[in-house]
């Protein structure tokens, strides 16, 4: 998976108001990824002792080869960067989607991994962690959708309800809102129907 790198030093409150399960993910990831890391060093180093440099690299690759020479210092300020960019992606995925983070309570961290719903202020996320066995950081898959909405079934006949649906999507771009006006247009117009009937049918007793 490929990661995005997010500059948040140019917002260095992003981190100080990350959800507090996001920060506890967050530091256990940085030391999982760091004794991660450091076993694979150790390892590369033990196969650079005994090979030559065509064979190390068609085992570890070319680009790592000079990872090997890393301090344990610098592996693990490389971590820390990449475990806070880690959890500041999932924020702003969620926040593209839904709209800012209202409530994170139902989010369960299992070792490296975090599911659950996310409330958003336009609605639903669901998290799921996809986890490849024996996997570095860079093979965490974290899908993120929305949650499509169930109406209760007063609100289903509800024209109000459905106006107001649509007036939450003027002038956002904001692509379940939008999804979701499409389906009131939809319910707007049955239940316009269902009254203009009602209103034949009512004038036709009079």
């Amino acid at each position: 998976m490929k990661m995005t790198i997010y500059d948040w030093t140019k917002n260095p409150e992003i981190l100080k108001n990350l959800p507090e399960i996001l920060k506890v993910l967050k530091d256990h990831l940085i030391v999982v990824w760091t004794d991660q890391d450091i076993k694979m060093r150790d390892h590369m180093n033990e196969d650079h002792a005994k090979m030559d440099r065509d064979e190390f690299e068609n085992i570890w690759g070319k680009k790592t080869y000079d990872f090997r020479k890393s301090s344990n210092r610098t592996i693990t300020k490389n971590i820390i960067r990449a475990a806070e960019n880690y959890v500041i992606g999932i924020v702003n995925r969620i926040e593209e989607l839904c709209g800012k983070i209202i409530d994170c309570s139902q989010l369960i961290i299992k070792d490296c991994s975090i599911n659950g719903i996310v409330k958003c202020e336009n609605g639903l996320v669901k998290i799921n962690t996809i986890m490849f066995p024996n996997s570095s950081r860079l093979h965490h898959n974290v899908k993120i959708e929305a949650v499509e909405p169930q109406e209760k079934p007063q609100e289903k006949h509800d024209l109000n309800y459905w106006l107001d649906v649509l007036d939450k999507a003027i002038g956002t771009d904001n692509l379940i809102l939008l999804k979701r006006a499409k389906s009131a247009i939809k319910e707007i117009k049955e239940l316009m129907k269902g009254e203009s009937k009602r209103k034949y049918y009512k004038m036709s007793f009079i």
